[in-house]
């Protein structure tokens, strides 16, 4: 399948963070959109560039766009256990996740489903 017109990498944050119904470790987010880059053929090639670190795969601007969509109302940055932050969907980001998760194909939503099921 081809990449989604106008689906961007913020977007793919967002659909992880919906599909991970709670919270979400920095290491549990980095992987999870790493495993989309490499799983699912619809996500952008202009995605997060990822480098090896001590936990596996990172990239600094997903914790960047996390903060940019905090303060757009779409996701809540809290500190959770051991001082590391956790991530969760607000309502609005949830209504915006639906709205993209729909306009991917439904075999590749499930995939992502099952792709945040597994590093949970």
């Amino acid at each position: 399948m081809e990449p989604v017109e106008n689906v961007t990498k913020r977007d793919w944050l967002l659909v992880a963070l919906s599909f991970a119904e709670g919270p979400l470790s920095p290491v549990q987010l980095q992987k999870i959109l790493f495993l989309f880059f490499h799983k699912i053929p619809s996500v952008p090639v202009e995605f997060y560039e990822f480098t090896p670190y001590n936990y596996g795969p990172f990239c600094r601007e997903i914790y960047t766009d996390a903060e940019i969509l905090e303060i757009q109302g779409m996701v809540k940055i809290d500190e959770g256990p051991n001082r590391f932050r956790q991530y969760t969907i607000t309502a609005s980001g949830q209504d915006k996740a639906v709205s993209i998760a729909n306009s991917i194909s439904a075999s590749e939503a499930e995939h992502a489903k099952k792709i945040v099921k597994w590093v949970k």
